[in-house]
């Protein structure tokens, strides 16, 4: 972390749940960071929601690919990378297993790190 500031952190867990749509733009308001997690195995054509959450929470709200993040769920024995649309190139990746705790909080911490650093260079 740049600093050994406590820092407060709230998680809102949209689901991507189009059931929810009406409700995103507040919950994306005033975020300093996001985080998509999909399967490492997911199809690009399925990927293209990614793309969609990440105009609705991140490009429309200003965040720079380094406060962002997508998580690629290692299910089983995976070997491909994950596919993501090219818009997220630039989005540091983690191919992270959902079962293992350690290996979340490591990819999560990085992430946040990342948030703070991005936000600290705008004040």
């Amino acid at each position: 972390m740049p600093n050994s500031d406590p820092v407060d952190i709230e998680l809102w867990d949209c689901g991507g749940n189009p059931q929810y749509e009406s409700c995103w733009p507040a919950i994306a308001r005033g975020a300093a960071a996001l985080i998509l997690v999909a399967n490492a195995d997911v199809p690009v054509t399925e990927s293209q929601f990614l793309e969609m959450l990440y105009l609705r929470f991140a490009a429309q709200h200003g965040l720079k690919e380094s406060q962002c993040a997508v998580f690629l769920n290692k299910i089983g024995d995976v070997s491909e990378d994950g596919k993501v649309p090219s818009m997220l190139n630039k989005v540091p990746k983690e191919k992270v297993s959902m079962e293992d705790g350690s290996e979340v909080h490591a990819a999560f911490c990085r992430t946040v790190s990342s948030a703070l650093t991005a936000l600290s260079e705008e004040w």
